[in-house]
């Protein structure tokens, strides 16, 4: 068995909450989201069917490609209301770049 960690982040908001898990995770330790854009669409659903380490900065991929929240539930298996709040992090992160 491998194990891969966990964090966890509290807030006022989901979104904050989730910006402080990634925060505290290796993937981000500045205030922006980190980007996934080198891999390719296959290997992007691939990682979403078959989570591994960085999944959520893949979740945060795919929702930057425009995949729809319906098939990133349905490939992921993964509640829509968590994938909105993604999307709202992006719109946020873009009103501040």
């Amino acid at each position: 068995m491998k194990s891969v960690g966990s964090t966890i982040g509290v807030g006022r908001s989901v979104e904050e909450a989730m910006l402080k898990a990634l925060r505290s995770s290796q993937f981000s330790p500045k205030d922006i989201l980190p980007s996934m854009r080198e891999i390719s669409n296959d290997e992007l659903i691939s990682q979403l069917i078959h989570p591994q380490i960085n999944r959520f900065l893949v979740l945060i991929e795919a929702i930057r490609r425009g995949y729809q929240v319906e098939d990133l539930t349905e490939l992921t298996k993964i509640d829509q209301f968590y994938f909105y709040k993604l999307k709202q992090l992006l719109i946020t992160e873009e009103k501040n770049h």
